[in-house]
């Protein structure tokens, strides 16, 4: 994946320093930004006319924002930066940096231009949201980075001059054409907007407003069953937890080719979906962020100075897969088959990653030499989410008047009077109530890295754990890359090479050519767009079976 180190970053901010990205209003500001924000639609996608104004009795240096989302020299899409109202800008020599002196009454007035296409950001995951008609927007991906990025400031940010039948969101507040709040620029990092003619259908949960904006064509989804199974599970999870705090709530879906991730900044879930993705999978992506409001954002274990957060991801990232899988189950959104088959695909992710059982120190040097890429980022997720299968297994093993809910919210509730923290003593000792080995689990599978003893009797009922042969994963080609990407190091046996694939081809795009992606599925072909010499383009579709390995398999009785 394309810039892989950014895209961690934001995970661990969106998920670890979630407390810290909802902004409030008790820290005192140093500076009070007043942003004007004009969107202007285009053939190719949007422009934002952006005018700040805030007082200053010093010259500040500042930079166009860096996207920490993955897009590449981010920087280059701000355009015709000026100064006004006696008000000056000097360049530095730095190219994207700029030297702003106040006026006589202290006063810095500067506008820019974000240019964005459509083309542009659609080649990144996370890259904002853009058509002629829609935008998407993280708070750091058009906020200029003034002062130091950890203090506070007041933010005051209006939208102006939109088309009248446009609607917009906000994760900054609930009133999204005029936004104010308080908060460091690091918070503005999970922080997100948008607006445009997109659908949108709004109702209410306990006198909480929720609203679900839908941009794009799904051929496989039927939108009104979609909404409906939408306000379901969210009423699902908030009785799942008896937690209905959440004063606003939207889900916003986007349409972006190959893509199937999302993010959750507060009150707001963002999803980035392939018009050729199935309900199933956008219900899987939704209940899993839409749990991240309470694990990690309420469910935090404390952590020493010096210590790493990512320690502690196999429960922010594969907990809450179990849960908001099982919650799926729960409501008959996922069929047994389907929620069982889930935790196949877990074992077999695990087996084709290269770094499965990578300790925890090696994980740590790995970050700070090269940083993690989606296989090992996904490793949390299928690492925690078989062990929470294990400790739901083992609970009913000691008392099967128990179960894993209960474990997680006697946590939570430890946790909802420690300001969301609980320290791991604690953690280890409710675990030890409900029959939970988590201090020997977690050394030895987190710590030193070993292979999660998967439970035979978690589905004994009606399926069985055996062993069975079954083909790895072997996409067959790598890719160099430059001005033109070419195939290199096709394997003569595999299946890439019998269905056509060469090296030196001209490579355009492909669909489900990457494992670790919440986007993949196992079922269906892997095709890649090839240019033909004589200028043609055409699509090869294999199934990407290499070696046959040994694994094991919940098969059914």
């Amino acid at each position: 994946m394309k810039n892989a180190s950014y895209l961690i970053t934001i995970v661990f901010l969106f998920g670890f320093m979630s407390a810290f990205s909802q902004v409030t209003k008790t820290i005192q500001s140093n500076f009070n930004f007043n942003y004007t924000i004009k969107p202007i639609p285009n053939e190719k996608g949007m422009d934002f006319k952006v005018y700040l104004n805030f007082k200053s009795d010093s010259t500040i240096v500042f930079s166009m924002p860096k996207d920490y989302y993955g897009v590449d020299d981010y920087q280059q899409y701000f355009k015709d930066v000026t100064a006004s109202n006696e008000s000056t800008l000097e360049k530095t020599t730095e190219k994207y940096e700029r030297k702003a002196i106040p006026n006589s009454k202290n006063e810095i007035h500067i506008s820019y231009t974000l240019k964005l296409t459509k083309m542009d950001m659609d080649k990144d995951f996370f890259a904002p949201g853009i058509s002629s008609s829609s935008f998407h927007l993280a708070g750091s991906q058009i906020l200029l980075p003034i002062g130091r990025l950890e203090d506070a400031n007041t933010y005051n940010i209006r939208i102006i001059d939109a088309p009248s039948d446009w609607n917009f969101y906000s994760s900054f507040s609930n009133t999204p054409l005029n936004m104010n709040f308080t908060g460091s620029y690091w918070s503005i990092l999970t922080t997100a907007f948008g607006g445009g003619n997109q659908r949108m259908i709004s109702f209410k949960i306990k006198d909480k407003p929720v609203s679900v904006f839908i941009q794009g064509e799904y051929d496989n989804i039927d939108e009104t069953t979609l909404i409906s199974e939408i306000k379901n599970l969210i009423n699902y999870q908030r009785d799942w937890t008896n937690d209905y705090s959440q004063p606003y709530y939207t889900i916003s879906l986007l349409e972006r080719e190959n893509s199937l991730n999302g993010t959750a900044p507060g009150n707001l879930f963002v999803c980035f979906v392939d018009p050729n993705a199935t309900k199933q999978q956008v219900l899987k992506v939704i209940s899993h962020e839409m749990f991240h409001y309470w694990l990690p954002n309420k469910v935090q274990i404390e952590t020493e100075n010096g210590e790493s957060d990512l320690k502690y991801a196999w429960l922010y990232e594969g907990f809450t897969e179990y849960f908001s899988r099982k919650i799926l189950y729960e409501m008959n959104m996922l069929l047994l088959n389907d929620y069982i088959e889930t935790f196949n695909t877990d074992i077999f992710l695990i087996a084709n990653n290269e770094q499965a059982n990578i300790s925890y120190e090696k994980l740590l040097e790995r970050r700070e030499n090269k940083g993690l890429g989606t296989n090992l980022h996904k490793l949390s997720y299928h690492r925690g989410n078989l062990m929470a299968l294990k400790w739901e297994s083992d609970i009913n093993k000691f008392n099967p008047n128990f179960t894993l809910k209960q474990f997680f919210l006697e946590v939570l509730n430890v946790c909802n009077k420690n300001d969301g923290y609980i320290k791991f003593d604690d953690f280890i000792n409710i675990g030890k109530k409900y029959g939970i080995g988590v201090r020997a689990d977690y050394e030895k599978y987190i710590i030193k890295g070993k292979s999660i003893d998967i439970p035979k009797d978690a589905f004994s009922e009606t399926h069985q754990l055996i062993i069975v042969d079954l083909p790895s994963f072997d996409r067959g080609y790598e890719l160099k890359k430059g001005k033109i990407w070419k195939l290199k190091k096709i394997k003569k046996k595999s299946n890439a090479y019998k269905a056509g694939l060469r090296n030196g081809m001209h490579f355009l795009n492909s669909k489900n050519a990457y494992i670790f992606r919440t986007s993949w599925l196992p079922n269906k072909p892997i095709e890649v767009q090839i240019k033909l010499k004589d200028g043609t383009e055409k699509w090869f579709e294999y199934f990407p079976a290499g070696e046959a390995i040994p694994l094991k398999r919940y098969i059914r009785n």
